[in-house]
């Protein structure tokens, strides 16, 4: 057993899912961030979780020839952009042994990915930026987790996000402190801003969304007059989501509509999207359009019949895909996602398609469908074990299988190994300078 505050040197072997290097001192197992694998250091133990000791490194002392100088200034503290001292090259094949490495362990297959796609932008790709609103030393501060998992770390920046969103988060931050706003305090349950969201597409649009922990709008409001005119952007559009709750889930009793017309407006492939703010959307565009165009490349020479798009959001893949079916039906369970999706497909002329609000897998009666392909793009903790049920009730010809979270994916796919088989995988980098990673699966019903 290792002692708490003892230094010890050690080898790093391998990255764990959240970026920290992964090593052995004799026959205990340390989490040690800032590690690559190959490299020798120096750690302190700080910890432990389970049968895991936790460590911080004290010395680099032989440096990995992958280990490249992050261009972050918070490197090492904030837990966004964790492989960021790591060559990309080398971050890509991480990324791929990953993937394969939950297929064939988790999902006890040995059909695995052979390649991955890369970013077209390594750094400023994400469209979106959230941060919490805390005091931190007596000061308002917008912040991220830490890399430990507890504690935040202010930042004036991000160097994943788009420059516009950090110009945005710049003028709001001067104004928030001007302004006298306070900050939500959650050990205390008492202030007033919880978090802010800023949001961007490619056609200039940007959606401030501010999450309040009071139904008094008017800080908000008179912020936003200062906020619109101080950006010196026509196409600002200020969303209020109140949150009351004690939790820090983004659910919200309500949004308001502050300024500007509450939604952005995004093309991707030729498909018009209107995005409210509390909606999902892919953050990194550019390689959205990439998986779309993989998708429709492997179903392309099918008859298709039925397109069921479960947790459909507004309408992003279905749509791309909609030329390619007789008709296309949604499932989504955020109201405003579905008055979205269905006018994207209006919008788009797109007459057969039909979006229905509904948590996935409890509306058998309400969607009677017999589709020929399923398409499901889960949160990260997978498909529900109802969603899989409803999977198999529906038995679809194929399956398409967007997945955020390769061991979540592999444990899905293993569920329906005795209906389905792999026909093909893709693994694209998404989130470049950190572990994430996006995986589309195409299964072919057996037999078929």
């Amino acid at each position: 057993m290792l002692d708490k505050g003892s230094t010890y040197i050690c080898e790093c072997t391998d990255v764990s899912v959240d970026g920290k290097g992964i090593a052995r001192v004799g026959n205990d197992v340390v989490f040690a961030g800032g590690m690559i694998p190959g490299e020798r250091a120096r750690i302190r133990i700080t910890g432990k979780k389970g049968k895991i000791s936790l460590g911080t490194v004290e010395e680099i002392l032989s440096a990995s020839s992958f280990r490249v100088r992050s261009e972050c200034p918070y490197a090492g503290r904030c837990g966004g952009c964790s492989l960021s001292s790591m060559a990309y090259e080398e971050q890509l094949r991480y990324k791929l042994k990953h993937v394969n490495d939950c297929l064939e362990k988790i999902g006890k297959t040995d059909i695995t990915a052979d390649t991955i796609i890369e970013s077209p932008k390594r750094m400023g790709y994400r469209n979106k930026l959230s941060v919490q609103v805390r005091r931190v030393g007596g000061e308002l501060a917008l912040c991220y987790s830490s890399n430990e998992g507890e504690g935040l770390v202010p930042i004036d920046r991000c160097l994943l996000a788009d420059d516009d969103l950090n110009r945005m988060l710049s003028i709001v931050s001067g104004l928030i402190k001007e302004e006298g706003i306070e900050a939500y305090d959650p050990s205390a349950r008492r202030g007033y801003l919880r978090r802010i969201n800023i949001r961007k597409t490619r056609n200039g649009d940007i959606s401030v969304l501010f999450e309040t922990a009071s139904r008094n709008l008017e800080p908000i409001r008179k912020l936003s007059d200062r906020l619109a005119g101080e950006a010196g952007l026509k196409k600002i559009f200020i969303t209020v989501g109140i949150n009351r709750s004690h939790t820090e889930d983004n659910v919200y009793d309500q949004l308001v509509n502050i300024k500007g017309r509450g939604y952005l407006e995004e093309t991707v492939n030729g498909i018009r999207y209107r995005i409210r703010p509390e909606s999902f959307f892919q953050v990194n565009t550019d390689v959205a359009e990439k998986m779309f165009s993989f998708i429709r490349e492997e179903i392309s020479n099918m008859q298709i019949s039925e397109i069921l798009d479960l947790y459909c959001g507004v309408g992003m893949i279905s749509l791309q895909l909609a030329d390619l079916a007789e008709s296309v039906t949604g499932i989504e369970i955020i109201p405003g996602a579905v008055e979205d999706a269905r006018h994207n497909a209006e919008d788009n002329g797109i007459s057969h398609a039909r979006f229905s609000l509904g948590n996935v897998g409890k509306q058998e009666e309400e969607i009677r469908t017999k589709p020929d392909i399923i398409i499901i793009d889960p949160p990260r903790k997978g498909c529900s074990r109802e969603a899989l049920e409803y999977i198999r009730l529906k038995d679809p010809s194929m399956i398409v299988y967007v997945s955020c979270d390769p061991s979540t994916l592999a444990r899905d796919l293993r569920l329906l190994s005795d209906r389905y088989r792999i026909r093909s995988v893709r693994v694209f980098d998404m989130f470049p300078q950190t572990t994430h990673v996006e995986t589309i699966v195409l299964l072919q019903k057996l037999n078929s």
